[in-house]
């Protein structure tokens, strides 16, 4: 099972390269720099979790065809508890599928649980078989910490003034 380095490790990874892919694809869309998400730093955690979960499926016993059904079980699970928490905790709305094919609440939608098979699939191929050599690389735990830290203080400062910005708007 994994220890807490390699959670970290592959939550590290999944939510910078989910702010890579987010940041470029709504930049490129209009024209600026945009960064998406709740947080100042280059993190996802909404991608730091679907990366862990994808990799716990990863490493199951089971056939590959049910890999991919569970794949984009958990990953379009995730983003539906994610996406129903930030609306009722925080009142913010990060995506919106709202006009896509059979979504539900703009939260989810069948396209976008293809995309995150993609993702899964490419992270399988691609990912997946270079971890053990990646959690084995002690130079990595300190940078891992101060990654963690980092984010961890984001989200604090982040829900802290999202939460007194929601407060303020309630009360006028």
């Amino acid at each position: 099972m994994l220890n807490i380095f390699q959670l970290s490790i592959l939550f590290i990874l999944g939510g910078f390269l989910g702010w890579f892919i987010e940041t470029a694809n709504h930049s490129i869309k209009q024209k600026k720099f945009i960064n998406p998400g709740f947080l100042k730093s280059p993190h996802l955690p909404v991608y730091g979790f679907g990366i862990i979960l994808v990799y716990l499926v990863s490493i199951s016993n089971v056939s590959f065809p049910i890999k991919l059904i569970l794949f984009m079980i958990s990953t379009t699970s995730l983003e539906l508890v994610t996406g129903l928490f930030l609306e009722k905790i925080y009142h913010i709305k990060l995506w919106d599928y709202e006009n896509s094919f059979l979504n539900y609440k703009g939260i989810i939608s069948p396209s976008h649980t293809f995309a995150w098979l993609l993702l899964s699939i490419a992270f399988y191929f691609l990912i997946f078989p270079h971890l053990s050599y990646l959690f084995n690389l002690t130079i990595l735990k300190i940078p891992t910490i101060i990654l963690i830290g980092i984010v961890l203080t984001d989200s604090i400062i982040s829900s802290y003034k999202n939460i007194r910005q929601f407060k303020q708007k309630s009360f006028k």
